[in-house]
């Protein structure tokens, strides 16, 4: 709740894009058009994939990270619940009105970015999209243990109505200036 708020009023105006701590991006971040997103009614989110082999992750820690994908269409792409999870977002305050009640959770609870998509699109009235296919989110998440604040998932205390799923990687993507 607090970083959509934030962003309404403290980045209005201006495309924000919000992620978790432990993604990075590469250059493909620069093919998503932001003229596209100015009128508020059209955003992203972003499914992860793993670093790439023999990439920056490597160099920096020495080792490999083989995180599962997320930026799949399915089992036979590496993670059967494709278009249920994403760790980004890219959008244009400020924003309609959305309904906090449903955001009053920390980002890293299991099934929170289903409760904001949905508050997103549905309620706020911006289309989202997932280029994750085209613009890279890499999940460096081989330190440590479990981001997750708890294991407990915020999107089954029975609002699951109010939940955001099946935002699959789109190939067509509009507001992508393929190269």
């Amino acid at each position: 709740h607090d970083f959509f708020a934030y962003a309404n009023t403290t980045l209005s105006n201006t495309p924000v894009l919000l992620a978790n701590t432990d993604i990075v991006f590469d250059a493909s971040l620069s093919l998503i058009n932001l003229k596209n997103l100015a009128n508020g009614t059209m955003g992203y989110v972003l499914s992860v994939m793993p670093p790439p082999y023999a990439g920056e992750y490597h160099k920096l820690f020495g080792k490999e990270c083989d995180t599962p994908p997320r930026c799949t269409v399915g089992e036979f792409d590496g993670w059967k619940f494709g278009g249920n999870g994403w760790d980004a977002y890219l959008f244009h305050p400020p924003l309609p009105a959305m309904d906090s009640s449903y955001l009053d959770h920390f980002m890293n609870l299991m099934g929170a970015e289903n409760r904001a998509g949905y508050q997103l699109e549905v309620t706020a009235g911006v289309a989202l999209f997932n280029p994750c296919k085209h613009v890279h989110a890499f999940h460096w998440h081989c330190i440590g243990g479990s981001m997750h604040h708890t294991e407990a998932w915020t999107d089954s205390d029975g609002k699951e109505s109010k939940n955001l799923h099946d935002l699959l990687p789109c190939w067509d993507c509009p507001g992508i200036d393929y190269p």
